[in-house]
């Protein structure tokens, strides 16, 4: 563990040294770190995501109440809602 943060420092600067190769390889290392759960990363949201979130949560509200009409059909004895029919409502 100590070892590869010392390594992750030092391809870090080689990375400014020689560019890309090295830094393909610090991703490499990092990606493999956080798979194996090392470390966590705690990502910062920008305004983007937040509204982009946002939106997100009003569609699924706004398809909730399709869902149900879906439901509706379902127990009708329909099995398949047609595409067609899901994109027009």
């Amino acid at each position: 563990m100590r070892g590869q943060v010392e390594e992750l420092k030092r391809m870090k600067k080689e990375k400014d040294e020689h560019g890309a190769d090295a830094a393909r390889k610090v991703q490499a290392l990092q990606r493999g770190r956080m798979a194996r759960g090392d470390f966590h990363l705690k990502r910062v949201c920008t305004e983007e995501e937040k509204r982009k979130k946002g939106e997100a949560e009003a569609n699924a509200a706004a398809e909730t109440d399709s869902a149900t009409k879906i439901q509706g059909l379902r127990r009708g004895g329909r099995t398949k809602v047609r595409k067609g029919y899901l994109k027009a409502m």
